[in-house]
């Protein structure tokens, strides 16, 4: 779920810096870049992956405060940018406002779609697979209580998933259903124990 800045005025083509640690994010510029199919000349997409520091969301808030604010500026005088979308749920919980701080380019965040999937569900419970810097952030569990207070939330932390997903990228295939299953396990097993103790 996208966390919007104030309302921009589209009054010249507009150069989006999509930012990532990895490749991740770059379903974020394929999504930024359907939105404007109709508009081709309306954007310049941007995008910068940080592989030296990835992944984001097994740092320490500190170390992305030191670096992240930083790199973001770096990158926004490289492209000239009118817009920063952070396309990581770690990042954007943990530094958005620091990299607001620093830059004067509007920065949007990306966060767990916890509101939709509270409005979205037929059963009451949502499961939040993430990194454990997002699932333990209290960004995260103050989403829980704004949108999905009368839901059962299970957060599970799948940092294995982030190397799957970026392996899954760049060679098209995953690497093991095994690794997969053993990630969601702890969710569903979760979410019976849930549901048992809801029946008893």
């Amino acid at each position: 779920m996208l966390q919007t800045p104030q309302k921009l005025p589209y009054t010249k083509p507009l150069n989006i810096l999509v930012h990532d640690t990895g490749v991740g994010g770059l379903s974020i510029v394929r999504a930024i870049h359907a939105h404007f199919a109709s508009m081709p000349h309306a954007v310049h997409l941007f995008f910068s992956a940080d592989n030296a520091f990835r992944p984001y969301g097994l740092k320490t808030m500190e170390q992305l405060r030191a670096r992240v604010p930083l790199l973001i500026a770096h990158m926004i005088g490289l492209c000239d940018a009118d817009l920063v979308v952070i396309a990581c749920n770690s990042a954007s919980i943990s530094v958005l406002e620091d990299i607001r701080a620093r830059v004067r380019t509007p920065v949007i965040g990306v966060v767990p779609a916890i509101k939709p999937a509270a409005l979205a569900t037929q059963t009451g419970c949502i499961g939040v697979l993430a990194t454990s810097l997002t699932i333990s952030h209290t960004y995260v569990a103050n989403l829980v209580k704004q949108y999905a207070s009368d839901k059962t939330v299970i957060l599970q932390s799948a940092d294995i998933l982030v190397a799957v997903a970026e392996y899954k990228i760049w060679h098209q295939i995953i690497p093991s259903q095994a690794v997969l299953r053993q990630s969601l396990a702890p969710l569903f097993a979760k979410a019976k124990a849930q549901k048992e103790q809801l029946d008893v």
